[in-house]
């Protein structure tokens, strides 16, 4: 049967589908000895060939077969949890890993994942980067209640944002690990702000537009687009269709819309005068909106453009921003306070040194390799394990 792998990850979402799931554990994974893991996930979807790491892959369903999956799964979770779990289990038993990993928030692939754990007395780790509660989801209310159980018999639990960790500890009454959003490609030095000259007078926007997330936040920028200062134009790169952008009234004079590479996102970003991240103001999802921290604000950070946040005040995306400096926070349901913010930042640009200067400061403390060596410790790679990938700290 040969020896065994050292970790078997089991997370739906999984490069290289290109998905915030998938990038957040990109940044981690890519920093794994390429023999130490074997991969469980769920069928590729938005496939982007740079994402791919070297491990082993399994994937249950097929491209094809990706949209009827997430059919199935919302209709009948529990039925799919049986064949997820003996699909597991096979593969647990041919590879014989010494550690399981399982990522939420999918509810099908963590609860199979842990069943399979128990089952043949595998250590497991967990990362929240959601709760089952702050998705409205069917498929997640059906299972929520098993989150707790899994989190509490982990040998280590880490979640994405401050209040994820104080939210999964009060659950599963245990201490849960930071293991935020991180970064590889960090600039050497802090970028310096372009000139007036350098730059476009565009206003940018990163990702895909929900109502429950950011809808309403976008059409008040829409709203006050034509009273800024020298008329920029927004840019909103995603996948976003285009009759859906039209019903909800934002394909207005001055906005331009349309999905782009990313490397073609990244250069149209550091092009830009300033980056918008807005967060919904409804209530609709309330508790993702406090918890929640863009997987496109890692991206936005180390740009060298200035960052307007739009959010309220509660979420952990204002907190970060004003807490750290790096973004000019507007978190005031009103179209005049979002006005006078984007004038100011557009205009002052001692100001919008400052953020520039300060989003690098908090970025650089968010190191992917860095951050990937404790997630390997908790997963029981040792030094010479971490050896193997040219890394020993």
């Amino acid at each position: 049967m040969g020896r065994s792998t050292d970790i078997l990850i089991v997370s739906y979402r999984f490069p290289a589908s290109q998905t915030p799931t998938s990038i957040i554990l990109h940044q981690l994974f890519q920093h794994f000895p390429s023999d130490s893991c074997v991969v469980a996930a769920g069928p590729p979807v938005n496939w982007d060939e740079s994402l791919r790491l070297p491990f082993r892959e399994h994937r249950f369903g097929t491209q094809s077969t990706a949209r009827w999956l997430e059919r199935g799964y919302a209709r009948s979770g529990p039925i799919l949890l049986g064949a997820v779990h003996a699909w597991l289990l096979g593969l647990a038993v041919r590879y014989r890993p010494r550690r399981m990993y399982l990522h939420f928030p999918d509810p099908v692939f963590a609860i199979a994942g842990w069943m399979v754990a128990r089952q043949l007395n595998i250590p497991h780790v967990v990362y929240f980067d959601i709760t089952w509660k702050n998705n409205p989801g069917r498929r997640y209310r059906q299972m929520a209640f098993m989150q707790g159980r899994i989190a509490r018999s982990a040998t280590d639990c880490f979640a994405i944002t401050d209040v994820l960790c104080e939210e999964v500890g009060a659950i599963a009454g245990r201490e849960v690990q930071l293991l935020p959003h991180t970064i590889t490609e960090l600039p050497e030095a802090a970028p310096t702000l372009a000139p007036v000259e350098a730059v476009e007078n565009v206003i940018h926007l990163a990702g895909t537009l929900y109502p429950a997330m950011n809808i309403d936040a976008v059409q008040r920028l829409v709203r006050v687009l034509p009273k800024l200062p020298g008329h920029p134009r927004l840019d909103i790169f995603g996948r976003n269709d285009e009759a859906h952008l039209r019903r909800y009234g934002l394909m207005q004079e001055g906005v331009n819309a349309g999905l782009v590479s990313r490397h073609e996102l990244f250069a149209a970003q550091r092009r830009s005068r300033m980056l918008y991240l807005p967060f919904s103001f409804e209530r609709k999802n309330e508790d993702m909106i406090r918890s929640n921290f863009p997987t496109r604000a890692m991206e936005y950070l180390v740009s060298g453009v200035p960052i307007l946040v739009h959010a309220p005040r509660d979420s952990q995306l204002s907190r970060w921003a004003r807490e750290h400096g790096w973004g000019l926070v507007i978190d005031e349901e009103d179209d005049d306070a979002l006005r006078a913010g984007a004038s100011r930042l557009l205009t002052d640009e001692d100001l919008r040194a400052s953020l520039v200067a300060k989003a690098f400061d908090f970025v650089a403390q968010r190191n992917a390799r860095t951050w990937s060596e404790r997630l390997q410790r908790a997963l029981g790679l040792t030094t010479p394990d971490l050896e193997r990938n040219g890394r020993v700290t």
